[in-house]
């Protein structure tokens, strides 16, 4: 596969007050919506496949019901200790096929992602070469982001908290940037009003 789409499904929700990527959000769980774009994406595309990165049983329940072959789960136990671990336990259990040119990172709690953004970012990347990519709106590098696999062991010596944005800035004057709007890009935190769940 020339990309992989890790989904980072595994965090703390600490803000939150709760398990936001169970937190019903308009009549279906919130790690739902990113992940059913991208069931989309990989059954309409022959050149992805998506890791599902998570620690939680319904979650991996979820995946398992959609016996989609291009779609696999990570389990990723330690995450709750920072995002370096679900990088690195993600990208150690891709089984590689020796053509791997991307590895896009895409977190669980942005809803108004749509399928004709992911594919375009998708085919811009690739006929874009560049070491690095990611959403940008009004200037500015949002997520989903993209690496290279020649920058896999950079992304691999992460430590606790530290993100792929952290490799990302060594390289963002030479990156590929994919314009949207601010709306499809925010998340759950901004959307909705914490005193609904506290």
């Amino acid at each position: 596969m020339k990309i992989n789409i890790i989904y980072m499904a595994a965090g703390n929700s600490s803000r939150f007050g709760s398990n936001k990527l169970l937190y019903q959000y308009n009549g279906k769980p919130l790690f739902r919506y990113g992940l059913d774009v991208l069931t989309d994406v990989a059954k309409t595309r022959n050149d992805c496949r998506v890791i599902v990165a998570t620690r939680y049983d319904e979650i991996e329940e979820y995946v398992r019901t959609l016996a989609e072959p291009s779609i696999k789960v990570c389990h990723s136990a330690d995450s709750y200790l920072g995002a370096s671990y679900t990088i690195r336990n993600a990208l150690k259990s891709i089984e590689r096929a020796g053509d791997e040119l991307y590895y896009i990172f895409m977190v669980a709690d942005e809803p108004n992602l749509t399928f004709d953004i992911i594919d375009g970012f998708l085919n811009g990347l690739l006929g874009s070469g560049k070491p690095a990519g990611s959403l940008v709106v009004q200037g500015q590098n949002v997520n989903p982001m993209a690496f290279s696999s020649k920058l896999e062991p950079e992304l691999l010596s992460l430590e606790n908290d530290e993100g792929g944005r952290f490799v990302f800035n060594r390289y963002r004057e030479n990156c590929f940037g994919y314009e949207v709007d601010q709306k499809n890009v925010n998340d759950v935190d901004y959307l909705i009003d914490f005193t609904e769940i506290l």
